[in-house]
């Protein structure tokens, strides 16, 4: 069964609490790896394309496929659409991937097609050695009847430090933190208002394991973010960054977290204290231009809402600066 996942903050807090999640670590949801990523470019255990087209051009750099594999894609292009799939073969096919949640399936031309119900459930199932489903990196062939998604044959398969790389990497988001409540305990703080403390939070450009780390910039200093002045948050009375909450922070894409499709992506505290979000999560369908991280990307803390801070962030235009003020 599709899960859909809430959209507003009330909602997938009173979700995350019905799940009863005993731990708030990643190792904790649905049983899966403690790193929900793996290695790069690890193996599948669905089949590979028996398709014979040239790919090489669908990313900037690509490895060859190996004996019984798919090429990988470990470059997308940084200029215009990052992954540019070929032209459909014929007017039955087309070349594409999923949208985040399998709410659909993108083809080259933009069009975003319904998909079946055993389509989805057979490319949920299939994973790599990390346990990882397939459809999270992997751009396939589909078979079209009547506009609709019948099968996938996987041809490409995306590097997942290349994937969250390509959208997140040197970014920079802007939005606001819940304050820590009073009296505040440093080893159990608590949060329970809604974000009101203004953050801005600096993405490097390199990732490990899937994971990119990042920086709280206005986490002891003043900066200039987004055309304004922004106070550090050491400077507030009810500042959020107590105990393990500290500047140093992480994004993690995490496919199915909980159930098929439900697609997360994680922000990172520390390996036990997580919060998450799925308006963000960066399918491969989004290196196509077809599956946008827009809007705000609403955290929820993992498991016990109210354990760490909530934020609302938007994404800032890749060259954003950050500067001191």
């Amino acid at each position: 069964m599709k899960i859909i996942a809430a959209r507003s903050r009330t909602h997938r807090r009173l979700a995350l609490a019905t799940t009863a999640l005993a731990a708030l670590t990643i190792a904790g949801c649905g049983g899966g790896n403690p790193d929900p990523v793996g290695p790069s470019g690890s193996p599948t255990s669905s089949p590979t394309s028996a398709v014979s087209v040239d790919l090489s051009g669908a990313c900037a750099t690509t490895t060859p496929a190996a004996s019984g594999g798919l090429p990988v894609c470990t470059g997308p292009y940084t200029d215009g659409v990052a992954l540019r799939l070929p032209a459909a073969p014929s007017p039955d096919q087309g070349y594409g991937a999923f949208t985040r949640g399998g709410t659909g399936f993108a083809t080259a031309d933009g069009t975003v097609h319904e998909v079946s119900a055993e389509v989805l459930d057979k490319a949920s199932a299939a994973a790599d050695a990390a346990g990882v489903p397939d459809y999270a990196t992997t751009a396939y062939l589909a078979t079209l009847k009547g506009g609709r998604v019948t099968a996938v044959t996987p041809v490409l398969r995306i590097d997942r430090d290349a994937l969250v790389r390509s959208v997140f990497a040197g970014t920079t988001m802007v939005g606001k933190i819940s304050p820590v409540d009073a009296p505040v305990s440093p080893q159990n703080p608590s949060y329970s208002g809604d974000p009101s403390l203004p953050i801005v939070i600096a993405w490097s450009d390199k990732a490990t394991d899937g994971q990119l780390s990042g920086t709280i910039a206005n986490a002891t200093t003043s900066v200039r973010a987004a055309g304004t002045c922004v106070p550090a948050l050491s400077s507030a009375a009810a500042n959020p960054l107590v105990g393990s909450f500290t500047a140093s922070v992480g994004l993690l894409p995490y496919p199915s977290m909980h159930a098929p499709w439900d697609d997360e992506l994680v922000f990172l505290w520390t390996q036990d204290s997580t919060g998450m979000g799925d308006a963000y999560y960066p399918s491969v369908a989004t290196l196509m231009g077809a599956d946008a991280v827009a809007g705000t990307w609403e955290v929820v803390q993992h498991g016990s809402p109210t354990s760490g801070p909530s934020m609302d962030l938007t994404l800032q235009p890749k060259g954003s600066t950050v500067t001191t003020c």
